[in-house]
Formats: C-alpha cells, structure tokens, sequence
C-alpha cells in the first residue's frame, strides 16, 4: 500500500523535535516490550493494525523523504524492512536515516509483500527488537490477525482478492510516473484497478507485470514507483501496489486493459 503525503519526517520538520511523540505508537512500543519478556505477540499486531509506524527512507536528488529503505542483513543477506514506534527508537538505532515515512502498519505490511521483502523488523537494535515473518505480515497486509508463529494453529495467509476496473480519478502526476516505469525493459505491462480483500471496500491499486524474474531489480523498480507516489498522491490517499503474478494476470485480462505495454508508447493509450 502507498499512502499519499501524511507525516514525512525530516530534521526540523514534522516528525521531529518538541512534535514528534504526534508520530509516535506508544501501544507498539509497550507491546514489543511484553513480546520480548515471553508475552504474546497479538499485542503488538494490535497495535499495528491500529497504529502508525516510523519506517525509514531514501532521500531522492537531496529533496523529500524518497522510498521507504530495504536494509540487507548483515548475517543472512536478507533485505527486510523497518519499522520503529518511535522518532525516538529510530534515532538510537542509527542517524544514517534522517528522514522517515510515518504510515498504518497493514501498510507496511503491504509495502513489504510488494517489494518481496524477508521480514519487517520492529525497533531494531532495541532490548525488545522484533522480526515479523513473511506469514505474519501477509496477515496484517490483510487486515487479519496473524496466527503467531509456532502456535500450531492453522490460518489463510491471504484474503479473498476481488478485482475490478479502476473507478479512481488519478492526478496526472501520478499516472505520469506509472507510465514512465511502464517504459522501463523490465516492465511488460501496467494496470490500473481496484482491489478489495474478503468484505473490505475497494482500494484503487497498481500493478506491474515484470519480464524478469530476478528480485533485485523487481524490488528496486517497485520502490521507486512507491516513493514516487507516496509524493504524487492526494494528502493521504491510498493505493495499492503490487506486482502481478499469474493469477492476478488471468483476473484482470478480458476485464482490465493494460495502462501502458512494451511496444505501446504510453502517450498513445
């Protein structure tokens, strides 16, 4: 999920100083502190399905808070994705990033399912740091409350998708930037439609139909497109971005025609 300007947080801004507990998940932070003394992990999903998260971005050209950052681990080179309950937590654990994103937690969730990311990793660095699986964040990127891991309890890791063409009105800007990553050779096509999960309503969403399999360059093209409209998009609107796989390909061919595809210039569509 991309969500339109909300909090972006820079040095002197919004997410910083004497006003940055107003980003802050004090549930999040308490719930991880539980977590890591042997409490229960529903706590902490709790809280991020109704809380907001700092996640850590890339400045772009020295200008605004870019693309969340996928960090490769140093011991499994596994790219994941952070998350921290607070400016607070964030700046102990590295200054490196001085600018975040501060967004609901189902949409980082979905932010890591579309960038294929290994795991989310809570308040790193912290006595009560926390890694959240593939499994678990699936869940949460549906709206659910993920089974925790271990607990031998069966659970869908994905919700009914429902698809249907776009009824959203997207600013030029934004389709600008859709159309240009259409043109990139890894891109076969780009579609534009809304999607819904189980009984939630429909969301508008953006998919991208790769020709190459290779996960590096499928992540970086899907964080920049992220970034990009995490920009472009209306004060706290959302949209969801995913990449298109097989089956999301049969649901949208006959119903939703491509935005842009290789050998179509995009002007002409």
């Amino acid at each position: 999920m991309v969500t339109g300007p909300v909090e972006d947080g820079v040095p002197g801004g919004p997410g910083t100083g004497p006003d940055a507990t107003a980003t802050a998940n004090p549930e999040l932070e308490s719930a991880l502190e539980r977590a890591a003394r042997g409490d229960s992990r529903a706590s902490v999903y709790a809280a991020l399905l109704d809380g907001p998260v700092l996640v850590p971005t890339i400045r772009r050209n020295g200008h605004g808070a870019g693309a969340p950052a996928m960090v490769t681990m140093r011991d499994t080179g596994e790219e994941v994705l952070l998350g921290f309950s607070s400016h607070r937590t964030l700046q102990a654990w590295s200054s490196r990033f001085s600018t975040f994103a501060v967004m609901p937690g189902t949409d980082l969730a979905r932010l890591a399912r579309a960038n294929g990311a290994a795991a989310v990793v809570l308040d790193p660095g912290s006595p009560a740091e926390l890694s959240l699986t593939q499994a678990e964040l699936d869940q949460l990127a549906d709206a659910r409350m993920p089974v925790p891991p271990g607990s031998g309890t069966s659970s869908l890791s994905r919700a009914s998708r429902r698809i249907r063409p776009t009824r959203a009105v997207w600013p030029a800007e934004a389709l600008g930037a859709i159309k240009r990553i259409g043109q990139r050779p890894e891109v076969e096509a780009c579609y534009l439609f809304d999607v819904a999960y189980d009984d939630g309503d429909p969301v508008p969403a953006v998919g991208l139909r790769f020709v190459t399999n290779d996960p590096g360059i499928v992540q970086q093209i899907m964080g920049e497109l992220a970034g990009d409209l995490s920009r472009l998009l209306p004060h706290a609107a959302k949209a969801d971005l995913m990449a298109v796989d097989d089956d999301l390909l049969a649901g949208l061919r006959g119903r939703v025609s491509p935005l842009t595809e290789q050998g179509t210039p995009p002007e002409s569509r």
